[in-house]
């Protein structure tokens, strides 16, 4: 039995999102649409988080060691929900 995950359990899982599901199930936005602007959603987020993590390094804002790594830990799955929304708004 195969219990890694595919493409089809991947859009199921997006659709548990409840803003997924409003837009989604009245007709107002496409699946590909709402995959793109998640995308866009996350990449906006993840160039937030890298300000605040500059802003962190240059003592701008407080925060220690321990906050920079968290939220370069943050970014990376930011960049990473980013690319896979993106890719997968393109695909058939």
């Amino acid at each position: 039995m195969y219990l890694g995950c595919n493409f089809s359990n991947f859009f199921v899982m997006i659709e548990h999102n409840l803003f997924a599901i409003f837009l989604i199930r009245k007709k107002i936005m496409p699946l590909r649409n709402v995959q793109a602007f998640i995308a866009l959603a996350s990449m906006l987020g993840a160039l937030f988080v890298a300000h605040i993590v500059v802003k962190i390094q240059k003592g701008e804002m407080p925060g220690g060691e321990l906050w920079i790594l968290y939220l370069r830990m943050l970014l990376g799955f930011l960049f990473a929900a980013a690319i896979t929304f993106g890719f997968s708004s393109f695909l058939p």
